[in-house]
């Protein structure tokens, strides 16, 4: 009696460790399984001619290979839906994208590399609906993903890999929400930083319509060119000393034109510009032939005046303006002028009024200015300005005439 009832547990143990061992964790190939519509017209991944859905009992994985034997993907499945974490790769083995599925709907965050393994995406999501971080990054270029497998094939150490953002925004529910920001690839020059690279943002609000103001810029200087009376133009460097060249090159050669190639006495005006070459804004006007500090309720008093280079604005007026007013224990207003021949203020070079929306002289080559500005109101455009690089606005929508004449003070 005894001895049967032995032979009848162990009986039990190994059919137990059968039944355990046959529903454990499995790894089939994608020509192993096939997926079957339940009666609601949901997918289920099934393993060909069994009546169970595909990891019915442990989480079990469809996993691809290239040719070369490299794995290409691995998902995780449970009770016929994706469930768990999966991975795509490249075919070097290098990791494509990688998330993670619960009972079938995305949950988590969901990361994608490129071919040199710098990062193109960061998503975020709660039952299977975008929500939180959502971040885009620019795809390496060719010339990188050259360099890194010509690396790699010479078994030389390929430079760090940096991740430029695109994107930054949030989502709720499936929608944007809050502010977002976008932003022009460095290309190569990694010491920028984000605020410098700013290309656009704005707002959503809660039903995902853009809202509030919507503001795009121009990219960050690359350049400088002094464009003559008739369009020519001469290149220089967007630095100090470049600056400082463009500035002598614009005056000598206004003084050097002949009448004729100038009837109108049109300035030659120094631009800043993108690396294609597409100019983005004037900062100086060969009109200018002094450079002067004065108080602005005292207009026809100047205090002291310098040469009209930037040296003499950099060296002489600029500290000068800012001693006076260090001594002067009143609110004294200063700011330093362009003037031409005749006194006539051509711009204002610098100022100490909060109030003033002058860009200084010296910050002018990498100031960061707006290209188009809107303001939204439930996802249409109530009015929207266009800044032209001559310094005029358009405005496009408004109440306003259609085309307005906004020339800043400093005007050229």
């Amino acid at each position: 009696m005894v001895l049967e009832m032995h032979k009848t547990l162990i009986s039990v143990v190994l059919l137990s460790f059968f039944l355990i061992s046959s529903c454990g964790e499995k790894t089939l190939g994608p020509d192993d399984v096939e997926y079957r519509r339940d009666e609601n017209g949901t997918r289920i991944l099934y393993e060909i001619a069994q009546p169970e859905p595909f990891g019915s009992f442990h989480r079990s994985y469809v996993q691809g290979t290239f040719a070369n034997g490299e794995i290409r993907f691995r998902i995780g499945f449970r009770n016929g839906l994706k469930d768990g974490p999966f991975i795509f790769n490249h075919p070097n083995g290098q990791l494509r994208l990688q998330g993670s599925y619960e009972n079938g709907t995305r949950n988590g965050i969901f990361m994608a590399f490129g071919k040199i393994g710098e990062l193109i995406y960061e998503k975020n999501f709660l039952n299977g609906e975008l929500d939180g971080n959502f971040s885009l990054f620019y795809a390496a270029s060719e010339s990188d993903v050259y360099r890194y497998r010509e690396a790699i094939r010479q078994g030389e150490e390929f430079p760090s890999i940096k991740d430029h953002i695109r994107l930054k925004a949030q989502f709720k529910n499936g929608k944007p929400f809050g502010p977002y920001k976008a932003y022009y690839h460095p290309r190569g020059l990694n010491h920028l930083s984000e605020t410098d690279l700013i290309k656009e943002e704005g707002f959503f609000d809660e039903d995902g319509l853009l809202a509030d103001e919507q503001v795009k810029f121009y990219p960050k200087t690359q350049r400088l060119y002094v464009v003559l009376p008739g369009n020519d133009r001469i290149e220089f460097s967007a630095s100090s000393d470049g600056f400082s060249r463009a500035i002598d090159t614009a005056r000598e050669s206004i003084l050097d034109m002949p009448a004729f190639r100038n009837p109108e006495k049109k300035p030659a005006l120094i631009f800043t510009a993108d690396e294609k070459g597409n100019l983005i804004a004037p900062i100086w006007s060969s009109h200018v032939e002094k450079i002067a500090i004065r108080d602005p309720l005292k207009l026809g008093i100047l205090i002291e005046t310098f040469e009209p280079n930037f040296e003499a604005f950099v060296n002489f007026a600029l500290p000068q303006a800012q001693k006076m007013l260090d001594s002067n224990s009143s609110s004294q207003s200063l700011e330093i002028v362009g003037l031409n021949p005749q006194g006539k203020l051509v711009d204002i070079l610098w100022s100490n009024s909060k109030a003033g929306s002058e860009i200084p002289l010296h910050e002018r080559m990498f100031a960061k200015r707006t290209k188009t500005r809107r303001t939204w109101n439930q996802g249409s455009t109530t009015e929207a300005d266009w800044f032209l690089n001559d310094g005029s606005k358009l405005l496009m929508r408004g109440e306003d005439a259609l085309i307005v004449d906004h020339k800043p003070q400093a005007s050229f």
